[in-house]
């Protein structure tokens, strides 16, 4: 009888440590998401808050893009506009993953687009972005359809930063506009170890 009012006891105090360790568990786990909530809510302010600066960044290199300027100023102009595009669409991006997060999700506006000179156009800026590396852009049937643009500029962006950071050093990076059978397609191939998983 001894051995089994022990064993009860045990079994009473084993159950009673689980619940208490479910408890930590379970207000650790409350605890950490409400400062993930709140680290993403500060991304998205920050990221909004940087837009201002930014803007007035860019209202005065245009300004000064109407003086006469030489040669070696006008390119670090150039450099000023190039910093501050790649500025705002690291700001897009945040905001859009602090919407995604936290929010009603990521923005879509589809319009009527040229498929072939958007991404064109995305081309000639990840020139800019990554000159040592050499962009290939080939289009491939009609190119009207209905899409985001900064969508589909967004994603290029991305995956050409992947192909520039994880492909062959020195190889021809292939991006690929295309049209099959009721889908459009955006493909950007380099050369080189996949990327990990």
């Amino acid at each position: 009888r001894k051995l089994a009012e022990e064993l009860l006891q045990h079994q009473m105090t084993v159950q009673s440590e689980l619940t208490s360790a479910r408890n930590r568990l379970r207000l650790a786990h409350a605890e950490a998401e409400i400062r993930a909530i709140f680290a993403e809510q500060m991304i998205g302010i920050v990221s909004h808050d940087l837009r201002n600066p930014l803007a007035a960044i860019k209202m005065a290199a245009g300004l000064l893009e109407r003086t006469k300027l030489e040669s070696r100023q006008e390119r670090n102009l150039g450099h000023i506009h190039h910093s501050t595009d790649r500025a705002e669409r690291m700001i897009v991006d945040l905001l859009d993953f602090t919407h995604a997060r936290v929010g009603s999700g990521i923005t879509v506006v589809p319009q009527l687009i040229d498929l072939h000179a958007v991404v064109a156009r995305g081309v000639e800026e990840l020139r800019q972005v990554f000159p040592h590396r050499v962009l290939v852009h080939r289009s491939e049937g009609q190119g009207a359809c209905s899409a985001d643009p900064d969508r589909l500029l967004q994603v290029l962006g991305n995956l050409v930063s992947n192909a520039v950071n994880y492909g062959e050093d020195g190889s021809d990076i292939l991006i690929t506009s295309s049209f099959e059978t009721y889908l459009i397609k955006l493909s950007v191939h380099n050369f080189g170890e996949p990327i990990p998983l």
